[in-house]
């Protein structure tokens, strides 16, 4: 299992991109594919949850002082960062959902043979061919709104 999701690497390993190549990316994946749905998305799927968690491990912070025996406001820094600790693998997962595939038509669009739907390095592949990795094969139209999904 690839664990890459969890820090925003949408792409096969083996493909080494640089910083400037996931910086164009982004940049195309913002212009071209995401626009304004990106903020909103973000708010629901990563601050959201964060703050729901906080809200309800806060109710706990006298008893975890109690336990531990510090004071109430040490709790409470552990009770964030463990809600942050929580919450960070379920947004890192929602946000790879909605982000991965705009990413890798990204890519493509730069003219990076890759899946768009697992992300894997399609280099000396032919066209025609599906994915040795996820089985699917590549849409007509790399821009096409029935690929966004």
């Amino acid at each position: 299992m690839r664990w890459g999701w969890l820090v925003n690497r949408f792409e096969d390993p083996q493909l080494r991109l640089t910083r400037a190549q996931r910086k164009q990316a982004l940049k195309i994946v913002h212009e071209a594919y995401l626009k304004n749905s990106l903020w909103s998305f973000t708010l629901l799927a990563v601050v959201l949850p964060i703050f729901v968690a906080m809200a309800i491990l806060m109710q706990t912070r006298r008893w975890v002082a109690a336990l531990l025996g510090i004071m109430p406001s040490n709790a409470g820094l552990l009770i964030i960062a463990f809600a942050v600790i929580l919450v960070w693998p379920w947004s890192a997962f929602m946000y790879g959902r909605f982000y991965a595939k705009p990413y890798r038509r990204a890519l493509r669009d730069m003219g990076i043979d890759l899946c768009v739907n697992c992300g894997y390095s399609r280099e000396g592949i032919a066209e025609d061919l599906p994915c040795p990795e996820c089985g699917k094969r590549l849409a007509g139209s790399l821009n096409s709104a029935a690929d966004m999904t």
